[in-house]
């Protein structure tokens, strides 16, 4: 996580690219780092937060503080720079290929996500959604997710593993789970959580904003 010292001192772009790898030429990572950025759909705003000021480009060139973000745009920025990690090899002469991890990961690398909604509008949650489905599918990485949000098992997952005081009360397909769970712990937590009505409200906005959108991200990812 980011600490307020590194909120102070860090631009945006150090941000993301202290995730790139090392021997990358300036230029590309600052590519990458504004491909992601505006994947993500991050937009920044003049002092009285009521227009639009630069763009993804302009902030990574001009070295934008980090601490001009909220609090909800420093997540989705942490995030990005966790993403960052799925950085094409520079040798990789596939430029049509969206991310590939080669040389930075292992053969079979593990993409990490807590909790990667959290303090996002429907909007950036859509993005988000769509860039570790597009780099873990390219990159054929494995996404193992942790939240206690129902409604992103449903757009993002195949299995689910629920656990229950540190344990695993269940496993299996996410259908099966989520329709039918056997264990106790597991039927009464996603039947309370589906009782909440902003719930189904939410995913049916972010899978239609996904649909929206998903061209656009995918486009900006092919860097």
């Amino acid at each position: 996580p980011l600490s307020a010292a590194d909120v102070e001192r860090m631009s945006i772009y150090d941000a993301i690219a202290r995730s790139m790898p090392s021997g990358l030429p300036i230029i590309v990572k600052e590519a990458r780092a504004a491909a992601l950025l505006r994947a993500g759909g991050l937009q920044l705003y003049d002092s009285e937060g009521q227009v639009a000021a630069g763009d993804a480009i302009t902030w990574i060139n001009q070295r934008e503080k980090l601490e001009r973000c909220s609090g909800g745009q420093r997540h989705l920025v942490q995030m990005l720079s966790q993403l960052a990690k799925l950085s094409r090899d520079p040798d990789d002469a596939n430029g049509s290929t969206t991310v590939s991890a080669r040389g930075v990961l292992p053969p079979q690398p593990v993409l990490a996500c807590d909790e990667l909604l959290v303090s996002l509008d429907v909007p950036t949650q859509a993005r988000m959604l769509i860039i570790v489905r597009e780099l873990a599918s390219s990159r054929r990485a494995a996404v193992l997710y942790a939240t206690c949000m129902v409604e992103a098992l449903e757009l993002l997952c195949d299995e689910l593993v629920f656990l229950h005081r540190g344990h695993v009360a269940e496993r299996g397909p996410k259908r099966k789970l989520l329709d039918s769970p056997h264990s106790v712990a597991a039927r009464e937590y996603i039947e309370a959580h589906k009782s909440i009505p902003s719930v189904g409200r939410t995913e049916a906005a972010v899978r239609q904003e996904m649909t929206k959108v998903r061209e656009d991200v995918v486009e900006q990812l092919r860097i």
